[in-house]
């Protein structure tokens, strides 16, 4: 639909200038952009616009008025125009030629699988997500930022940018010291049952209380014996092995989730190489330090943030936040144009520290976009599951995978606004039948576009048949709708995009497939194909509709792809057909 929308306005662009010439108005109108909606009731047409509520005044005439001029010097009937109204106090709604539809639909064929597909745009964007502390397996909140963050990275690249996905690995805090801690006491206890003679270990206060820890604990067991237990505790040795092995179970539950990381870079490594040192002693260098009480402040309020930071505290231990400075700048060090995070809500405060760390280098702030996602709870049969991944009563996402699928619970967590808390239904997610399940809904918008192909068969038409397809025939209006659909998906996927809203790629699949349904289930009596045994009474129709349905199936499966689902051939119907 964007070549149409930018006929349209060229349209409209054309007859305002005549306007403006005929009767002697301010030139200045004509630097007043005009543009284009879509109305939300289909009856006041396909686009319509307010250019001559907003001009009328500059042009010192009624709205309705200069509306009325407008539309005398529009070209009513040539393509891509087929009519236009006045409406209201100055509106101007615009219909589509239905010639300007075949055209589209026959774009949407050749262009394939790349119907939507934007072009190259310069610059490189980093996009990390996800960067659970590898302190045991990923739970739900986890799975929404994969999710989210996932989708957007295809979402974008199919826009035409590209992106480097991350995985920031918080090996080097307090968190890891406490995973530490707790596998050994479990491993203490373990070893202890070999041989009593060991010294028993107190659980940490501050410890992991998840059944994971325990198989943590056997793991080291089973790979070391009991000779660290008679060697004393090594912390830096068990550290190691717990991140090890709590990154090992995330990467196996992202890789079954759908979701894929260009590189995994480790927090420990930034301390180690001495970034995180190199990033303080620069913002030294430029006056932005100062010490307090023992402890080391990064001058933020400099650049509008509400209070100095602390970056190294008075016992010595840098915060979390001087290594995010310096990560941050690695990024920026590596050729990125622009950083994307996908956090938790929990983090908003977060937020405007670091970007004014970045300031402080020399970076614009909005070269840092965050994304903060909203939590999520699990709801069975009515009631709310508690989760605390410390007290180890939490669902991974591992379990919900296993329960109900990753294509349905990445549809559960894409098909909200990322910035809107989720209540994870498990009835409802775990149920087969799509009038009950938005997920398989979808996914059985497509495979119900298979089965009419497999069914076209029958009748020895297949997919080069549609070389023949003008989409004349198509003149009900749920099959022009469909059209309109299909042809306004470039400009869709450029919206999310450029507004980094994976969500309204969902919204938009949950819409196509209702119209499709809807025009399926209508035309009982004039279906697509004729009945078994019948013969086809009008072919060349046939293959007009047989175009829509491929034009449809193409765009729906882009759809499920930029979100990460797959899109089944076949599925148990939910009625008789």
């Amino acid at each position: 639909m964007l070549l149409i929308k930018s006929e349209l306005l060229e349209l409209l662009k054309n007859a305002v200038e005549q306007v403006v010439r005929e009767n002697n108005l301010p030139a200045e109108i004509l630097d007043r952009p005009i543009t284009l909606e879509v109305p939300k009731m289909p009856e006041h047409g396909d686009f319509a616009t307010t250019f001559a509520l907003a001009a009328a005044k500059q042009a010192r005439i009624n709205p309705r008025e200069l509306a009325q001029k407008i539309l005398d010097r529009l070209p009513i009937g040539q393509e891509p125009l087929k009519s236009a109204e006045l409406a209201g106090p100055g509106f101007i709604n615009l219909r589509i030629a239905d010639a300007s539809l075949a055209r589209g639909l026959r774009r949407v064929l050749d262009a394939g699988d790349d119907w939507g597909r934007g072009a190259p745009v310069s610059g490189r964007i980093n996009l990390e997500f996800v960067s659970a502390n590898p302190t045991g397996p990923m739970h739900v909140g986890h799975g929404r930022g994969a999710a989210v963050g996932d989708s957007l990275a295809r979402i974008l690249r199919f826009a035409g940018r590209e992106v480097f996905t991350e995985y920031y690995v918080n090996d080097a805090g307090r968190q890891v010291s406490h995973l530490a801690a707790s596998i050994w006491s479990r491993y203490i206890d373990l070893c202890r049952e070999q041989d009593a003679t060991i010294e028993a270990v107190p659980f940490p206060e501050d410890g992991y209380h998840g059944g994971y820890v325990v198989d943590f604990a056997r793991s080291y067991l089973d790979r070391f014996g009991l000779a660290p237990a008679l060697a004393g505790y090594d912390a830096a040795a068990m550290k190691a092995f717990g991140v090890e092995l709590a990154l090992a179970e995330i990467r196996t539950t992202l890789d079954q989730f759908n979701v894929h990381f260009d590189v995994f870079t480790s927090e420990a490594t930034l301390h180690d190489d001495g970034a995180v040192t190199r990033a303080m002693d620069l913002l030294g260098e430029k006056g932005l330090t100062y010490e307090q009480e023992g402890a080391l402040f990064f001058a933020a309020t400099r650049f509008g943030d509400e209070k100095d930071r602390v970056m190294i505290r008075a016992n010595g231990e840098p915060t979390y936040f001087a290594a995010d400075i310096a990560y941050h700048l690695h990024k920026f060090n590596r050729g990125f144009d622009q950083l994307m995070d996908i956090w938790g809500a929990d983090h908003h405060g977060y937020i405007s520290r670091v970007k004014c760390a970045l300031e402080a280098f020399g970076y614009r702030q909005d070269q840092l976009a965050v994304l903060l996602v909203q939590f999520v709870s699990l709801v069975n049969q009515g009631e709310k599951l508690a989760m605390g991944k410390r007290s180890g009563n939490f669902v991974t996402l591992q379990d919900l995978i296993d329960t109900v699928s990753c294509d349905v619970t990445r549809w559960f967590f894409l098909a909200k606004t990322h910035d809107v808390a989720v209540d994870f239904d498990l009835e409802v997610a775990t149920s087969a039948d799509p009038r009950e399940n938005q997920a398989r809904y979808v996914q059985y918008g497509h495979a119900r576009a298979c089965a009419i192909w497999r069914r076209a068969a029958m009748w020895n038409l297949t997919v080069a048949d549609l070389s023949a397809a003008d989409f004349t025939r198509l003149a009900a209006t749920e099959e022009q709708a469909i059209a309109r659909m299909l042809l306004s998906y470039p400009e869709l996927v450029a919206d999310a995009a450029a507004n980094f809203l994976p969500h309204r790629v969902a919204s938009y699949a949950l819409d196509l497939c209702r119209a499709f349904h809807s025009y399926y289930t209508r035309f009982k009596d004039d279906p697509i194909l004729p009945r078994s045994g019948q013969e086809i009474a009008d072919r060349a129709k046939t293959i007009d509709r047989l175009g829509l349905v491929e034009a449809y199936r193409t765009v729906l499966r882009s759809c499920l792809s930029l979100l990460g689902i797959t899109a089944p051939e076949a599925m148990t119907a939910p009625e008789e057909e």
